[in-house]
């Protein structure tokens, strides 16, 4: 009786850490990141040529590959992408980078959703942003860099 009551012990001890290591691991996998929104809207085409007009001006790439868009699920991917997330499947912009892209704001918790969003870069700290914000407050003043918490881990 004593193994028993020795056993089922550690078996509680157990389980306790494992499910701490789960959500240390879990909480690890999101980061503060900030975005720069150049635009928000309702109206897609709206957005796309604006996506493609600040990509001109700011000398930036639009990176539209495999998306598309329809008004019931709004943007989504159309084929499989690199990072292996399946057709009709969507997740937002999440990396590092100066390029321009269209997200759904719904997937982004401190936005509102229902927009499209023309994103011109995402970084790791505010100040990184800086400089690039600087530059498309030339030509859109209304231009801001919002702190989001993303999802870094797997997506598929």
């Amino acid at each position: 009786m004593r193994k028993f009551y020795i056993l089922t012990i550690l078996l509680l001890v157990f389980c306790h850490v494992a499910h701490a290591e789960q959500k240390i691991t879990d909480d690890m996998l999101y980061s503060d990141q900030y975005i720069l929104i150049l635009k928000s809207t309702k109206d897609y085409n709206e957005a796309l040529n604006f996506a493609k007009q600040a990509s001109k001006k700011l000398g930036l790439k639009f990176d539209n590959e495999y998306r598309k868009y329809s008004q019931k699920d709004g943007i989504y991917f159309s084929a499989t992408p690199k990072e292996g997330v399946s057709e009709g499947d969507y997740f937002p912009r999440r990396y590092s980078g100066e390029f321009i892209t269209l997200e759904n704001s719904k997937y982004y918790s401190e936005l509102a959703p229902g927009y499209i969003i023309v994103v011109a870069g995402v970084y790791e700290s505010k100040v990184s942003s800086h400089p690039a914000l600087n530059k498309s407050k030339q030509y859109y003043i209304d231009a801001y860099v919002k702190k989001v918490n993303l999802w870094m881990g797997c997506v598929h």
